[in-house]
């Protein structure tokens, strides 16, 4: 498992904190990262990212002096998707009747920032390339540059580390070890190098389990692969 960092747990009542607290039953312990947790550079020119909101937008106004309501207004529009976000998973967790009635209100907020492009968004707000650059630096958390990424994306990220980042004490090996006690106590079992050979289906075309390449079975009423479509409906179902 590899963990670059986490943030949002430094504070002890964040909901993210929370979860990891509850599914580790609070064996997880975190040690924060470096005041200044990302580091930008460009063409020998270095740009810090310090931990807390308002140091970060006093800093990207010290850097770049005549783009203060550029930055304000990036700031601005980070948190107010971010916090659309919220209904957007919310509705993933509904029953599927509420979900189908409720379901457009509730994503139609982040969707609006969702449909857009982060280069896009950033460049309604400012002309400065080398400002669009910095704000953007963080593209490889997600994947995409900001030329094909979503702009609710993007605000997700950067929201998520506004107050710094927290590596897990022990190494990042210490979040399964955290939690695999919780999966064990409640039935499930984990085991690694262990390569699946095929999943199981009943007659009706049901997913039922899983054969292990050792010849053991597990069965279940939901089986999740992320091996992908191709070796999944290719390899691990049967062609039939």
């Amino acid at each position: 498992m590899g963990v670059h960092y986490v943030g949002e747990l430094s504070d002890p009542n964040s909901p993210t904190r929370a979860a990891f607290d509850h599914l580790s039953e609070g064996r997880l312990q975190w040690n924060p990262m470096p005041d200044i947790y990302d580091r930008i550079v460009i063409g020998g020119r270095a740009y810090d990212f310090p931990a807390g909101l308002d140091r970060f937008r006093d800093r990207m106004k010290a850097y770049f002096p005549g783009e203060a309501g550029a930055i304000d207004a990036y700031i601005s529009a980070v948190e107010a998707a971010a916090d659309a976000s919220g209904l957007f998973f919310a509705e993933k967790a509904l029953p599927r009747p509420v979900s189908r009635l409720a379901g457009p209100f509730l994503r139609w907020r982040f969707l609006r920032y969702a449909n857009r492009i982060t280069a896009s968004v950033l460049g309604s707000l400012t002309s400065n390339r080398e400002l669009i650059a910095v704000l953007t630096g963080q593209w490889g958390d997600y994947g995409l540059p900001r030329g094909q990424s979503s702009f609710g994306i993007h605000a997700i990220i950067a929201h998520h580390y506004f107050g710094g980042a927290s590596y897990p004490v022990g190494g990042a090996s210490r979040i399964a070890a955290g939690i695999a006690p919780v999966i064990e106590r409640w039935g499930g079992r984990i085991v690694v190098s262990a390569e699946v050979a095929r999943i199981l289906t009943t007659p009706e075309g049901r997913a039922a389990g899983v054969r292990m390449a050792d010849g053991r079975e597990f069965r279940a009423k939901t089986v999740i692969s992320d091996a992908g479509a191709l070796n999944t409906l290719g390899r691990l179902l049967d062609p039939n």
